[in-house]
C-alpha cells in the first residue's frame, strides 16, 4: 500500500516513501536517462536499495523523503527530498520520470520542498547540487532565486568524463513573498 499523501498540490501529490517504493527508487538510479543527472554511476541491487531505505529513509526523522505522484494517482512519477537537515539548513533534490518532463511538475514539487524547509522546519537556507550538464534543473532553481554559490570543478566522473558540480543556495529572506 502506498504511503499517505503528505502534501497535496494542484497537479501533484507528495506521499510518504514506503518500503514498497524501493523498486521505483532503484529504477531512478538505474535508468540511463535518469541515473547520470542523478550522479548514479554504480548499479544498485534490490538489497542495496532496501538497505538505503532502512538507513537513509526510514531511520532519519529530520529528513523529508517523498514519492511524487500525479494528483489523485498512486503511481510514482518521481522522488523529492529535503535531506541533510542540520544546523538551520537542508539540501533539496528531486527527479521525475522523463515522460513528465516539461509539464511543470518539477516547479510545483520544488515549491513544496522550499516551503516545507522554510515554513515547516524554520530553516535559514536550502541548497542543492546539480551536475553542470543538467540545464533544465539549473534553469528551474534559478527561477526560484537560487544563486550559484560554487562550482566543484571536475568533481564528478560521469560517463567517461570529469564534470563540474554546481552548488546553489537560497536564503529564507530571498524566498519570503517570492512569486515563482
Amino acid at each position: 500500500m502506498p504511503g499517505p499523501v503528505f502534501i497535496a498540490g494542484e497537479n501533484v501529490d507528495l506521499r510518504v516513501t514506503e518500503r514498497e517504493d524501493v523498486e521505483f527508487l532503484q529504477y531512478g538510479r538505474s535508468d540511463p536517462e535518469l541515473r547520470l543527472p542523478l550522479v548514479c554511476t554504480v548499479p544498485r541491487t534490490r538489497d542495496e536499495m532496501e538497505e538505503f531505505y532502512e538507513n537513509r529513509i526510514a531511520s532519519n526523522g529530520d529528513d523529508g523523503r517523498f514519492i511524487v505522484c500525479e494528483k489523485g494517482d498512486d503511481e510514482p512519477i518521481g522522488e523529492a527530498n529535503l535531506f541533510r537537515v542540520e544546523h538551520d539548513r537542508g539540501e533539496v533534490a528531486l527527479w521525475l520520470v522523463p515522460e513528465v518532463h516539461g509539464e511543470g511538475y518539477g516547479t510545483e514539487v520544488l515549491s513544496f520542498l522550499v516551503e516545507c524547509a522554510f515554513e515547516e522546519k524554520g530553516l535559514h537556507r536550502v541548497y542543492n547540487r546539480i551536475a553542470d550538464f543538467n540545464d533544465g534543473s539549473q534553469r528551474m532553481v534559478e527561477r526560484f532565486g537560487f544563486a550559484e554559490e560554487g562550482r566543484l570543478r571536475e568533481h564528478l566522473f560521469l560517463d567517461g568524463e570529469h564534470r563540474d558540480e554546481v552548488v546553489s543556495g537560497l536564503l529564507r529572506e530571498e524566498w519570503d513573498g517570492r512569486e515563482t
